[in-house]
């Protein structure tokens, strides 16, 4: 009897063990940082944890810069397609971690519009981030909204993929970096996958077919690609209405 309650202890220890393990493991190239408004209760990010991760705000961060053609307001408008771009460059943050794209698509729009910004860490305060989910969106507008002189930002969710690239490309032309949060899965269109990601909108082209994603997923997963990459609407439409959060223009 002692024999057989020794083997099942074992066995029990190890498949203990192998489901801690699998329960740790995070695939790389998936992440997760913005969560629809109230979704679930999640710890909030505090000065505690800033302090704790004072390397974050100290460290030089990873940034990659956009700078848009020279001609890009000055098209011939006989032509059938052109691009529409935020004028005067525009500069994506890495996040510094899995849950951080919120606090980093705020630190590049108030470096947009008020050319300075917080760090990260202090910005994931602010937004009351939250280590087990993210960033509302929510959250992240009124941050922005307390900080600048321009017009304020405005939510919007749900609504027809015409009526989502027209907040996006009108963001553009007001020259205010639009926000917008969507989830994916690794395919040909998305190069990671994720429950919650929010992004800025760098670009649109004039028939409203593709986007010019400013991304800071890209740098924090040490992808071989561009920030500022090329996305459709119909597949950012598919993500965007998938998680439910909204845009910001």
């Amino acid at each position: 009897m002692k024999k057989v309650l020794s083997v099942f202890l074992s066995l029990l220890f190890v498949f203990v063990l192998s489901a801690a393990a699998f329960a740790g493991d995070t695939s790389e190239g998936t992440i997760s940082g913005l969560m629809p408004l109230d979704e679930f209760p999640a710890q909030e990010y505090t000065l505690k944890d800033a302090l704790a991760n004072a390397r974050f705000a100290n460290a030089a961060e990873l940034s990659e810069t956009f700078l848009p053609p020279s001609a890009q307001n000055k098209a011939d408008p006989s032509k059938a397609v052109t691009w529409k771009y935020l004028s005067g460059g525009f500069t994506v943050y890495g996040q510094q971690n899995n849950y951080y794209c919120g606090p980093a698509v705020v630190k590049a729009t108030l470096q947009k519009l008020n050319g300075s910004s917080p760090a990260q860490s202090i910005i994931a305060i602010g937004c009351k981030t939250k280590i087990n989910g993210g960033t509302t969106l929510e959250n992240m507008v009124s941050y922005v909204n307390a900080r600048i002189s321009t017009r304020d930002y405005a939510i919007r969710k749900g609504g027809t993929k015409t009526d989502m690239t027209n907040y996006l490309y009108s963001g553009l032309v007001y020259e205010m970096p639009p926000m917008i949060g969507f989830s994916c899965e690794v395919s040909p269109e998305w190069p990671y996958g994720s429950s919650g990601h929010a992004v800025n909108i760098n670009g649109c082209t004039t028939d409203r077919t593709l986007l010019n994603l400013a991304d800071p997923a890209i740098i924090y997963l040490g992808l071989p690609m561009s920030s500022f990459h090329n996305q459709t609407a119909t597949a950012l439409y598919a993500g965007y209405i998938a998680h439910g959060s909204g845009l910001a223009w």
